[in-house]
């Protein structure tokens, strides 16, 4: 029987250093190596799911992988964030956190299975968009001032996409501040906007994207806007801040891009940074604002944060005072 010779022997030692040296490098691939999900909890067509479309092409450019979108809806958009943190906290899993899946159900649902602060880390926040105050075009109110001078005793209603949502929140700090004793009458997504062209309820809140075909086809009225300026699409809107109605400076609706806090600092970081590349992208931001979104500045971890803690803050005091309860 024949025994290797010692060169033979060395030779094999050496290539198996070689290749053991190689195995971390081979096991520590970088971020992304495959494709990512982005879980949206709104249903397709949405004006979330409209901003996650776009949003994930442009990712998914900065990443050189595929982002793909998957709806997952219920319970005012906890199911398909819960569903994101049932899976592996290494990025491969995204979850789209607006305003109210991150600061209204916080307060709004008593048995929420997981906390938004704590167990949700928003790694970016790329849009946002103002709500608007909106009539048919053919409605007798003008403005949100016609609105509160309205008679005593004048059937008023207002439509929006549920309890608990920002539409019926604003709607009733505004019904609030104005002294209107208005009817709430809830519909399932965009149908509380035709209802009320039908003439089924006086007036209504909606973001901007949801309704903008419809304003510029001459088929409604947008009487005033939440958030600190006017739209950038509409800036002869007024602010509702600046027709003295205080309590709206926060009350745009944001969208970004979440992950479970367990995930490891570094893909957070790189998350963060590919989703502000795509956001500055021409060719989506072109996209974005033909949509009615509008780009918001780019924020550090800490930044993002505080940007979380401020919503949580804002809504969840809305929403206590509003009194409203899940159906």
């Amino acid at each position: 029987m024949s025994h290797p010779s010692r060169r033979h022997t060395c030779a094999l030692l050496a290539a198996l250093a070689c290749g053991l040296a190689q195995a971390p490098a081979l096991a520590a691939d970088p971020f992304p190596n495959r494709p990512v999900t982005l879980i949206v909890p709104f249903g397709a067509g949405s004006t979330t799911d409209i901003f996650a479309r776009l949003i994930a092409e442009g990712l998914g450019k900065e990443l050189a992988q595929a982002v793909v979108v998957k709806n997952i809806t219920g319970a005012g958009g906890t199911l398909g964030l819960r569903q994101m943190l049932r899976e592996p906290a290494d990025g491969y899993t995204l979850g789209l956190v607006t305003t109210s899946s991150i600061a209204i159900n916080r307060a709004f649902y008593k048995d929420l299975p997981y906390d938004s602060l704590t167990d949700i880390t928003i790694v970016g926040v790329p849009s946002t968009t103002p709500n608007v105050v909106v009539v048919p075009s053919t409605s007798p109110f003008k403005s949100v001032q016609d609105l509160a001078q309205a008679k005593a005793g004048e059937p008023m209603r207002y439509h929006s996409m549920g309890n608990g949502t920002s539409q019926q929140l604003l709607s009733v700090l505004l019904s609030r501040l104005s002294q209107l004793d208005a009817q709430h009458i809830p519909y399932r997504g965009q149908e509380g906007v035709m209802g009320m062209l039908g003439g089924q309820t006086t007036f209504g809140f909606a973001s901007v994207p949801a309704v903008s075909g419809l304003a510029d086809g001459g088929k409604l009225r947008m009487l005033a806007a939440t958030g600190p300026t006017s739209p950038q699409r509409y800036p002869s809107v007024p602010t509702l801040v600046s027709l003295g109605y205080k309590g709206f400076e926060e009350g745009n609706s944001w969208y970004g891009v979440g992950i479970g806090t367990k995930a490891p600092p570094e893909i957070k970081a790189r998350l963060t940074e590919a989703l502000a590349r795509a956001a500055a992208r021409p060719d989506l931001a072109k996209q974005l604002a033909e949509a009615g979104f509008e780009p918001a500045p780019p924020m550090d971890a800490a930044a993002l944060d505080q940007f979380a803690k401020r919503q949580v803050d804002f809504w969840g005091a809305l929403v206590k005072e509003s009194g409203v309860k899940p159906d």
